[in-house]
């Protein structure tokens, strides 16, 4: 009797028992081997993983091809057409685990060899057409994103790429386009017309490429491939732009529903009131408060004609009514030169003096200057949000 007993071995995968003989006795050894097309599982001869997808469901198909569903590879789950392996009447215990041809145990550091295809023959091909119409059209189900590279435009022929959930009614998708120096930077549309790389995360069910524009010879052509790999942008987009700065521990404040970031201290980003040869009162418009407590106000004077005087004013605006109510003003300045311009600081727990007032600014305010005297004053007013 020999020393291997093979089990009910059919095509494509051999199971082998090693035993040992004595005088007569078979004993197993407690070894268990893969085979693969008659060779054991090895690093060169990998156990063979092939997905491909039928309506949806995944299903086994090749001549030796099984999934491995289980990580520690404990459980090998096989289903083919001629993979039957029935054991009867085998007494035997591996009491050391899963072993291969080097009898070294599977393990975290030393797993199950097994081969495993990114895309295969059903996820990637090429596309060729002198015309307007479709490149190309795929299922996408077990896909997160798909590489699309047209290395002919048809002399700057338009290409838009669209996706559908029922293969009927599409709609465009934005991608990234790679650039020469390999940074992804995310299209503002839906369409290519140059020779290039695209790359798309694919979450409706069908993924279509269309000449929408053909502009002539030569044809437009290329290749696509899917991934299984999710689709990454390189750029972050905050409030549709990749030139915002991405806010770090930034709190978010609930105002009257919507949301907000909290602010540290800000200036107006222009004049809040502007004067040219002038001496006419005035208010601002109203201005937001996002997160701050109290402002400083700038009177700033470059021109006085006369014996102009200046007060600047800070109002709260209620916010039903719209009425402006005085919380604070500055003491007054006469004679207003560049030498003596105005500032005016408003902030809860100041001491109150000539030009400051202990008050807290509501979320709606505004800021404006009364002049008294003769001539006229160039200059302009403006302020800084304080927390």
């Amino acid at each position: 009797m020999a020393d291997n007993i093979i089990i009910n071995a059919n095509t494509p995968m051999q199971a082998t028992m090693r035993t040992t003989n004595t005088a007569g006795v078979h004993t197993p050894h407690s070894m268990a081997e893969i085979w693969v097309n008659s060779s054991q599982v090895t690093n060169t001869n990998a156990i063979p993983v092939l997905t491909i997808l039928a309506n949806g469901v995944p299903v086994v198909s090749g001549s030796n091809a099984f999934p491995v569903i289980d990580n520690n590879s404990a459980n090998l789950v096989g289903q083919a057409a001629n993979l039957n392996i029935q054991v009867a009447n085998v007494a035997a215990q591996v009491a050391n685990g899963m072993h291969f041809s080097n009898s070294q145990a599977v393990s975290n550091t030393s797993p199950v060899p097994v081969s495993q295809l990114d895309a295969g023959s059903l996820g990637t091909g090429t596309f060729n057409r002198g015309a307007t119409g479709q490149l190309f059209n795929i299922e996408t189900t077990g896909y997160d994103s798909i590489s699309v590279q047209v290395t002919n435009s048809g002399n700057g022929s338009t290409v838009t790429y669209l996706g559908s959930d029922d293969n009927a009614t599409w709609v465009t998708l934005v991608g990234s386009v790679t650039g020469s120096g390999g940074s992804g930077n995310p299209t503002t549309n839906t369409t290519s017309n140059a020779a290039g790389l695209m790359t798309f995360s694919v979450k409706p069910r069908y993924f279509q490429a269309n000449v929408s524009t053909f502009v002539g010879t030569p044809n437009v052509q290329g290749t696509y491939v899917l991934r299984k790999a999710p689709h990454f942008s390189d750029s972050i987009y905050i409030n549709n732009s990749n030139t915002h700065a991405v806010p770090v521990n930034a709190q978010l404040l609930n105002t009257a529903g919507s949301f907000e970031a909290e602010r540290g201290n800000i200036d107006s980003s222009a004049n809040v009131l502007t004067f040219t040869t002038s001496n006419t009162s005035a208010n601002s418009a109203n201005q937001i408060n996002y997160s701050h407590k109290g402002l400083v106000a700038y009177l700033s004077v470059t021109a006085n004609s006369g014996a102009v005087s200046g007060t600047i004013n800070v109002y709260n605006v209620d916010p039903v009514s719209g009425m402006a109510v005085l919380i604070a003003n500055s003491a007054t300045q006469a004679n207003l030169a560049v030498a003596n311009s105005i500032s005016l600081q408003v902030h809860p727990g100041l001491t109150a003096s000539g030009n400051a007032a202990n008050a807290l600014l509501s979320r709606t305010f505004k800021v404006g200057v009364v002049f008294a005297g003769t001539g006229n004053i160039t200059g302009a007013l403006t302020y800084s949000l304080i927390r």
